[in-house]
């Protein structure tokens, strides 16, 4: 060792009681606190703007490159996240699902389970869902790190389904366009063995659904039914859920046919443990309060 450095070591140690490394201020910041509170609030203003577009619109004394701005957005919370998909809703939507559910949110989970809920789905053969890998730098193209794509979509299948409080459930393939003649033979051969006179046909607002052909159909047959559901509410619907994890299951199936989409289909659709639809069914309480507690909005369910 040199002798300024064994010097150095002495002094440090009569001053500060210590050998080691101090703590170094490092590089100086290009921006100052100030600026970086005006970045976070462009930020919230345009919450959708990427931060190169942020950094376009970002005054500061220094020039700053992009990492730097996004080291900046990541210290304050702000981290880039994929938007949540949610109906549009307007001002009178929003008021109608409020209403509906100040009306129902006493409801208990006995009088929910007279409730059948029923929706249509569309299931794909070869459903369209992002795949991450993990590849070395230029191999963007290469054939075993890139997912296969088919022109016309590779076949699907239009269901509809129906699920009640004691776990019962069950599925029609749909046969072309469901209109309202269609709708009544799916209601015919898939509601009516299943409906109780004590219990009640939930379904959405779509054209079908609210025909007067279809409304007659109902009518001639008794069938009673959750007349007042809200437009653009598929959170409220608990059989969405189970849409989630049928396709995820018929996903890992991998059906090879659109027949064997059906077979599968049908397959874990029973598979589903009843316990799953017992519990959305108590868990419709919670669904009604968490629209009332976003006024209206979008909720998380």
């Amino acid at each position: 060792m040199s002798r300024c450095a064994i010097q150095n070591t002495i002094k440090k140690f009569r001053i500060h009681n210590r050998v080691q490394d101090l703590p170094r201020s490092g590089r100086p910041k290009k921006t100052t606190t100030r600026e970086q509170r005006n970045l976070t609030r462009l930020s919230k203003k345009h919450p959708k703007w990427t931060a190169r577009e942020l950094l376009k619109q970002w005054k500061t004394v220094q020039p700053v490159c992009l990492s730097t701005t996004k080291a900046i957005l990541r210290k304050y919370g702000l981290y880039g996240r994929v938007a949540a998909k949610k109906p549009l809703l307007t001002k009178r939507h929003k008021e109608t699902r409020l209403s509906w559910c100040y009306a129902y949110k006493h409801w208990t989970a006995a009088m929910w389970k007279k409730i059948v809920f029923t929706d249509e789905a569309k299931i794909e053969l070869k459903p369209r869902v992002r795949k991450f890998v993990r590849r070395p730098v230029g191999t963007r193209f290469l054939d075993k790190f890139t997912t296969k794509t088919l022109k016309f979509g590779g076949g699907a299948i239009m269901v509809w389904g129906a699920i009640k409080g004691n776990g019962d459930r069950k599925l029609i393939k749909c046969e072309g366009n469901v209109d309202s003649t269609e709708y009544q033979r799916i209601l015919t051969s898939g509601l009516l063995p299943l409906l109780e006179r004590d219990e009640f046909l939930q379904q959405d607002g779509a054209p079908c659904h609210r025909s007067k052909s279809t409304q007659h159909f109902l009518d001639s047959r008794g069938i009673s039914m959750l007349s007042d559901w809200p437009p653009q509410s598929p959170d409220m619907n608990i059989i969405e859920p189970l849409w989630h994890e049928l396709k995820q299951r018929v996903a890992s199936r991998k059906p090879a046919t659109a027949s064997d989409l059906w077979a599968v289909c049908q397959e874990e659709w029973n598979a589903i443990p009843r316990e799953k639809i017992t519990n959305l069914y108590d868990d419709m309480r919670r669904r009604v309060l968490g629209v009332i507690a976003s006024k209206g909005g979008p909720t998380k369910y």
